[in-house]
C-alpha cells in the first residue's frame, strides 16, 4: 500500500508542478539576471576583440613577399583559419650569398618560417 499512496503523491506533485498556476515574475527576474550576466562576460572580452577580429586574428590572411621575393603558391585555410605559402628569391641566389626571407604585409600576424635549400643534381 505505500508504493501506492507513493505513487499517488508523486503523480499529485508531478501535477502540481507542471499545472499550477504561477506568476511569471520569477522567470523574469532569471532573464534578466541571465542577460546582465552574458552582458558583464561579453564586457570581459573587450579587451582582446582585436585579437580575434583584427588583422592579426584567427582569420587565415594572405602574405605579400618582401622586394627580392616572390610568392610561388598560397592557400588560406577556412577551415583551421591558417594560410600556408611557399616563397622564393628572384632571381635565385649564388651559393653562399646571404638572403633576406621576409613579408611585408601583413605586419602584425605571427607566422612561422620553415627554410628549405634545394641542391642541384649531380
Amino acid at each position: 500500500m505505500s508504493t501506492e499512496s507513493d505513487q499517488s503523491q508523486l503523480l499529485a506533485g508531478w501535477k502540481r508542478f507542471w499545472h499550477t498556476p504561477e506568476p511569471t515574475s520569477t522567470l523574469a527576474l532569471v532573464r534578466i539576471a541571465l542577460g546582465l550576466l552574458t552582458v558583464a562576460w561579453l564586457a570581459t572580452l573587450a579587451p582582446n576583440l582585436s585579437a580575434f577580429f583584427g588583422t592579426g586574428g584567427i582569420l587565415a590572411v594572405s602574405r605579400a613577399a618582401g622586394s627580392g621575393q616572390v610568392l610561388l603558391h598560397q592557400w588560406a585555410d577556412t577551415t583551421t583559419f591558417d594560410t600556408y605559402w611557399v616563397q622564393a628569391t628572384e632571381p635565385a641566389p649564388t651559393a653562399g650569398s646571404p638572403i633576406t626571407v621576409n613579408d611585408t604585409a601583413p605586419t602584425s600576424d605571427q607566422w612561422n618560417l620553415a627554410a628549405i635549400e634545394v641542391y642541384a643534381a649531380g
